[in-house]
């Protein structure tokens, strides 16, 4: 009985042992990355992540690139973040301010609604005007025009 209970405390301290040696991802697995080029812009630039817009942008992915689920573009996104200096790449790369999302609305909009009033004025100054007003219904179309 002894023996049994010296081999459950041994084997114990080894998967303990295994797991503490385990050190965990710096990154996600890549499955769980961005697979195109375009989903890595719309990341990119709901992040902020202003470089990684630019160098995207340089390697010819859309910029007005929608996202399959709601519609987002990259100027959508870092709008509604209030990322103001990827705003202004993704601007003098000629996204297209009048864009909307699967809800309506744009991206002037969504730094209105958010309070980024820098964003706001980028913009403005690019043309967009006025706002979409948020809803949290889809805009659905059938085939057939219903």
């Amino acid at each position: 009985m002894n023996w049994k209970w010296i081999v459950i405390g041994i084997v114990l301290i080894f998967v303990v042992t295994i797991f503490r040696s385990r050190t965990i991802p710096e990154s996600p697995p890549k499955e769980f990355a961005p697979s195109t080029p375009t989903a890595q812009l719309i990341e990119a630039a709901g992040m902020g992540d202003t470089e990684t817009v630019r160098s995207l942008l340089q390697e010819g992915v859309d910029v007005d690139a929608k996202n399959e689920v709601f519609g987002y573009t990259a100027l959508i996104l870092a709008a509604r973040q209030g990322y103001a200096e990827t705003v202004r790449v993704l601007l003098e790369n000629g996204a297209d301010v009048s864009t909307a999302d699967r809800y309506g609305s744009t991206a002037l909009r969504w730094a209105e609604k958010n309070g980024h009033a820098e964003v706001v004025n980028l913009l403005k100054e690019s043309g967009a005007r006025g706002s979409s007003t948020l809803t949290m219904q889809p805009i659905l179309q059938r085939e057939d025009g219903r």
